[in-house]
């Protein structure tokens, strides 16, 4: 009985040797929150601007960066920072490290990506908004694709309080619906007051963070309704066609509102089934919540398919009765203009759902 207990405490020492993280080394002056401006080291790279900065006394931080065209939000942990050096991890494994001074309230990070300064600051704002943020990056991440839409609200938030959320897109979704570590996800939120997308991706890293960038609509179309947060996972869609029979997989999934009116459009998540030879696409109407076909309002890529056969069927038809020496009009030798052709025509711009829309984002019919 004593060796059996003795063993135990022996692998419970030897557990936490291998596991527990050691406590980081910290300069008590740099812990705290700091503001200043310029450029710093994110885990979306380097990006100028105003930012914030909460450093704990375990070594993690969070910082929040913005400016006119720049969004950050960052976590990570400084492992070492004492005696006028430091090294800091961010989310994505990246590693800056250099020196540092800090006195009278002032601190400045120096190292070869970036020196910034920064003050102390006692703001409940501030405060408040960088809780969030450290809340949300303690918060285990499940592979759920609704969950990243949730945390990536809480930075839309705070990048601009009129973002909505415009799309989702997957690429390399696991069979069973949720996320994997190789998923490629893109979140977009848009602001109407600054006419800006904000795409935010989760990191591969396996923690909580997003990487972000701030990009100008540039004439592309809105859809017609934004989409409703929290939102419905897309393994719904996955088990529903699972339970009917699907054995195959799935390439590029999206969702947004499909339709040209407000009052006509539908949140759904559309999934292409990769290598299908029919561009087969299954649908799931979010507020029905039911599978539904997608062609009504996304359009039909087989039936177009089918037409752009039938013109060149013609166009080889009449190239053949010439060669046999008829009598061929020339014009029927040019296939009739395809929808792009029209829509460029008519000086617009093809988009979601095989629309036509003008530079206004408003859909035409040529």
């Amino acid at each position: 009985m004593r060796e059996r207990l003795v063993t135990r405490r022996w692998q419970w020492a030897l557990w936490l040797a291998l596991f527990a993280q050691p406590a980081a080394a910290i300069d008590s002056a740099l812990v705290g929150t700091w503001q200043g401006e310029g450029p710093v080291m994110t885990s979306s790279m380097l990006k100028t601007g105003r930012y914030l900065l909460r450093i704990e006394t375990d070594g993690r931080f969070v910082l929040l960066l913005r400016s006119p065209t720049e969004l950050a939000v960052d976590s990570g942990r400084f492992e070492s920072a004492s005696s006028g050096g430091f090294v800091r991890k961010l989310s994505t494994g990246l590693e800056d490290r250099g020196t540092y001074r800090v006195g009278a309230g002032r601190v400045q990070f120096s190292s070869m990506f970036a020196t910034w300064n920064a003050q102390q600051v006692r703001d409940p704002q501030a405060e408040a908004q960088l809780q969030l943020l450290a809340v949300l990056e303690r918060t285990p991440v499940r592979p759920r694709i609704s969950d990243w839409v949730s945390r990536s609200r809480a930075s839309a938030l705070l990048w601009q309080p009129d973002a909505e959320l415009q799309y989702v897109s997957i690429s390399g979704l696991g069979d069973d619906g949720l996320l994997r570590p190789d998923t490629a996800t893109s979140i977009g939120w848009y602001s109407r007051r600054t006419d800006q997308y904000l795409v935010l991706s989760p990191t591969r890293s396996g923690g909580g963070a997003l990487t972000t960038f701030v990009t100008p609509r540039n004439g592309r179309a809105l859809h017609a309704r934004a989409i409703p947060v929290p939102i419905r996972d897309v393994d719904l869609l996955v088990k529903g066609q699972r339970a009917r029979g699907f054995k195959g997989q799935y390439g590029a999934i999206e969702l947004r509102s499909y339709g040209d009116t407000p009052a006509q459009a539908r949140v759904m998540w559309l999934a292409a089934v990769r290598n299908s030879p029919r561009f087969e696409r299954h649908c799931w109407d979010v507020e029905a919540a039911r599978i539904t076909d997608c062609r009504p309002l996304a359009g039909d890529p087989e039936k177009d398919y089918r037409e752009l056969e039938r013109q060149a069927a013609a166009a080889w038809a009449a190239i053949q009765r010439q060669a046999a020496g008829g009598s061929v009009d020339n014009a029927t030798l040019s296939p009739p203009p395809t929808p792009y052709e029209r829509c460029g025509g008519a000086g617009g711009t093809m988009g979601q759902g095989n629309n036509c829309y003008n530079s206004s984002g408003d859909v035409i019919h040529p």
